[in-house]
């Protein structure tokens, strides 16, 4: 769980050094890229600029196919890792077995 616990730490420094999410542009033309922060998304994502603090932290990892892009942080990708290492350590724990 540190590993998560890492992540987790790294997307909420990012977050506060902001006030936001900062999101790098997806590998779409510019106005689909708006359109992606456009609405109540852009109460909490923000686009990354000159003064953005700590921008290799936020969203900026594409995944995905054309026309289906998101976008994730070095914090989610740990985040991830440190979950799937503990569900994987949880369904793997030595248990007593049955008739033995």
């Amino acid at each position: 769980m540190i590993i998560a616990g890492i992540g987790t730490l790294a997307n909420v420094e990012v977050v506060l050094l902001n006030g936001g999410m900062p999101v790098g542009l997806p590998p779409l033309g510019t106005y689909e890229a708006l359109h992606v922060l456009s609405g109540a998304q852009r109460v909490f994502y923000e686009p990354v600029a000159e003064h953005t603090l700590g921008s290799a932290l936020g969203d900026v990892l594409p995944l995905g196919a054309a026309g289906n892009w998101t976008m994730l942080s070095v914090g989610d990708v740990l985040l991830m890792v440190g979950v799937c290492i503990w569900v994987v350590g949880a369904m793997t724990v030595n248990r007593p077995r049955m008739g033995s």
